[in-house]
């Protein structure tokens, strides 16, 4: 019901990608049983929403930080959770699996209706992910809602004890800090 995405993973063991996001299917599996080729069907659709099929065969341990995020959020979409955490998924890909990401929980929210609950400094990546934002400050709750009542100037400054600065254009907000 639940699938977790770590901000960081370690794999030592030198499993292909494919094997681990076939993992995420050991809740349908019975005891000492293999993933069928259901499985590994759903296993593919994942990572192809991710850009990340291409890494099927290579190694865990062979691959980048960012290929191995996108492995591990493929991971915990092929379990199709009803409810999806996230702990800065982002943080090691680069602009285009940013996106890709980005568009396959937006998918998943609006066509699955799965819940996604996800902590990130990524502000950019919010606006155009999110239905609401929780601004927190050492684990205080400082504002909350929409991503364009949140994502301002006075609601950033406080939260990050700086001067921030924000642009809305084509209904997404820009946000940079001063120098």
């Amino acid at each position: 019901m639940i699938a977790y995405v770590p901000q960081s993973t370690s794999n030592v063991f030198p499993f292909t990608a494919l094997e681990v996001v076939l993992t995420g299917r050991s809740p349908y599996s019975g005891r000492f049983r293999f993933e069928s080729s259901h499985d590994e069907r759903i296993a593919l659709r994942h990572s192809s929403a991710l850009d990340a099929a291409h890494l099927a065969g290579r190694h865990i341990t062979e691959l980048s930080g960012g290929e191995r995020q996108l492995v591990t959020v493929a991971r915990a979409l092929a379990q199709e959770p009803d409810l999806l955490l996230l702990d800065e998924p982002a943080s090691a890909l680069d602009l285009k699996h940013r996106t890709q990401l980005t568009r396959a929980l937006r998918r998943l929210r609006d066509e699955r209706g799965i819940s996604i609950l996800m902590i990130t400094h990524d502000l950019m990546l919010l606006d155009s992910a999110a239905d609401l934002i929780f601004a927190m400050k050492c684990g205080r709750l400082v504002a909350h809602g929409a991503p364009e009542a949140v994502l301002t100037e006075s609601v950033l400054g406080e939260v990050y004890d700086a001067p921030v600065r924000t642009m809305r254009s084509d209904g997404r907000t820009f946000v940079w800090s001063e120098l």
